[in-house]
């Protein structure tokens, strides 16, 4: 197994906030100005000034920006609906849009 499958493997299992802070450290890692502006004239990356609208936006709209394009590189050939619906279902309960329940709630509902 190579270092990168070994980071491909760590970053699946990062949770949204964490994405949304590597994704901000690649995309500043090694980039001045200069040299995003290069690499953009080339096609090679995003220049400079998308980069920092992006880096503007809300928390939530980066973390849902970073969801979509870690779940466009990373996209299974096949997820059913049943597994998109419990990701969706994780990521209301880690981002506060809804409360998930207590184990003592869960084991007087499943009993």
């Amino acid at each position: 197994m190579s270092t990168v499958e070994d980071i491909e493997r760590a970053i699946e299992h990062l949770n949204p906030q964490d994405v949304t802070l590597l994704t901000a450290w690649l995309l500043k890692r090694d980039n001045g100005d200069q040299k995003v502006e290069e690499d953009s004239a080339a096609g090679r990356v995003l220049d400079s000034e998308l980069s920092r609208t992006v880096l503007e936006l809300s928390l939530e709209d980066r973390l849902e920006l970073a969801r979509r394009l870690v779940e466009s590189a990373i996209q299974p050939a096949h997820v059913t609906e049943a597994v998109k619906e419990g990701i969706g279902r994780i990521e209301d309960v880690a981002a506060g849009r809804i409360v998930g329940l207590t184990e003592r709630q869960y084991r007087g509902v499943v009993r």
